[in-house]
């Protein structure tokens, strides 16, 4: 196999190797007939060959080691959701956070052209994705904000969610290892429509894909197909807005289109954001 170990290009990009819809613990076997090294399961029974790195220069047929996929890991820091209308809310953090970490929050919030902005009580600095806005009433907006902690925070310290004019606001918070802060996928889509169908991410493998929806009215939100919902909730202001905040990991290269079901057919906003892994 021509790879460089330390050279930080990793083995996918080596022209003896082919990989296809990889999964966690899988095991890297070389075949004969296509004179690649491929990707399989580890298998149930047999004693498992010793491979070191001068082992792969001689390839030998159904010689194997394990291939671990990024560990990335997200967790919901808590949320805020306004009882009246306001202007700005705060969402206290449920752990501590490390440098290195990277953290998502989304911002939902009643009306249009309504601007919304993301600090914290520690001076990280934040960047956002596009925000996603209903064209027609009752409006609402949702948008993601992110930042990689460059100094630690500790439970109890703030993030403060703000919006431009009164009105009700809605916030999740998540704490994100195992991913770079670039954002590499930016979509948003608007509809009257059951269910919310997030915006269509194309997404590279083992990237951390993260998907935000407001919708108007007194909905009850129902099932998420397609991501693991990590926070919802509803803000009040002069009308409900129920919104939440669901991720899901690409393990393979190709389109990611969750959902989430509602029991009418109401106006909705949604945004989809994606991360690379590190």
């Amino acid at each position: 196999m021509g790879f460089n170990p330390d050279g930080g290009g990793g083995i996918a990009g080596a022209s003896d190797v082919a990989f296809n819809s990889l999964q966690n613990k899988q095991v890297l076997t070389y075949d004969n007939t296509s004179s690649k090294w491929q990707n399989s399961a580890i298998p149930s029974s047999g004693a498992i060959p010793i491979v070191t790195f001068e082992d792969l220069e001689s390839q030998p047929d159904g010689q194997y080691f394990v291939v671990d996929q990024p560990q990335v890991t997200v967790t919901s820091l808590g949320q805020f959701q306004s009882s009246s209308s306001s202007t700005s809310g705060i969402i206290t953090l449920n752990s501590a956070l490390s440098v290195g970490d990277t953290v998502v929050v989304s911002v939902h919030c009643e009306g249009t052209g309504v601007l919304l902005s993301v600090s914290d009580s520690t001076g990280q600095t934040w960047s956002s994705g596009t925000t996603s806005q209903t064209s027609t009433s009752p409006h609402s907006q949702a948008r993601m904000y992110v930042a990689a902690i460059q100094t630690p925070m500790q439970s109890g310290d703030t993030i403060t969610v703000a919006r431009s004019s009164n009105g009700g606001l809605g916030a999740h918070a998540a704490q994100v290892q195992g991913v770079q802060v670039a954002i590499v996928n930016d979509a948003v889509a608007e509809a009257s429509a059951n269910p919310i169908a997030y915006p269509v991410v194309t997404a590279a493998e083992f990237e951390a894909v993260f998907f935000a929806y407001s919708i108007t009215g007194s909905a009850i939100i129902g099932a998420t197909t397609g991501a693991t919902v990590l926070s919802a909730g509803a803000a009040v202001g002069s009308a409900t807005r129920q919104n939440g905040l669901a991720w899901k990991l690409a393990t393979t290269t190709g389109s990611l289109s969750p959902t989430t079901a509602t029991d009418i057919t109401q106006q909705w906003s949604a945004a989809s954001l994606g991360l690379a892994s590190g």
